[in-house]
């Protein structure tokens, strides 16, 4: 077994360790690719918490939606963002050399101050299915509204292997 299908194996391993399943990747919603690979960088679309293209979670935190609850649907949009990856590398996930960044968006009050407490559940799950290729930079930010009510969106810069 090469290095290349032992860190292709870790992440499907660890998904189902974690009890997770790959979802189908969410088709556009709009005009624009989920996914655009040029070179060895992958760019993936935002990413709602949608199960089976329904969201899980809409609202914004805190006042409609608890911390726990987005902390969760942070890790569902870095699940749909794993899923696009995968699409875009035809399921050859050890081509990927590193997430590089993820920006997250947070419907949330002018007030609200939790943005990189809810992030770490994104960040958290990159991390265990891709270990150290996973660490990434980000940015966290509040923003007013998110496409079909969902309280949070993820979008990532990836490095992967031609």
């Amino acid at each position: 077994m090469t290095d290349h299908d032992e860190e292709q194996s870790h992440v499907i391993e660890r998904l189902g360790e974690l009890g997770l399943t790959l979802p189908v990747p969410s088709r556009p919603a709009a005009n624009y690719r989920p996914y655009r690979l040029a070179g060895t960088m992958l760019h993936i679309a935002g990413q709602l918490p949608l199960v089976h293209n329904v969201p899980k979670y809409v609202g914004e935190v805190p006042t409609t939606l608890t911390i726990e609850d987005a902390i969760d649907a942070a890790r569902l949009c870095a699940l749909n963002l794993t899923a696009q990856i995968g699409a875009a590398l035809d399921g050859e996930f050890g081509r990927v050399e590193a997430i590089l960044k993820i920006n997250g968006f947070i419907r949330s009050p002018a007030e609200f101050t939790s943005h990189a407490r809810i992030m770490d559940g994104a960040s958290d799950l990159l991390a265990a299915l891709f270990g150290l290729r996973g660490a990434h930079a980000r940015t966290s930010v509040g923003v007013a509204s998110l496409p079909r009510g969902a309280p949070i969106e993820l979008d990532a810069i990836v490095a992967v292997r031609a």
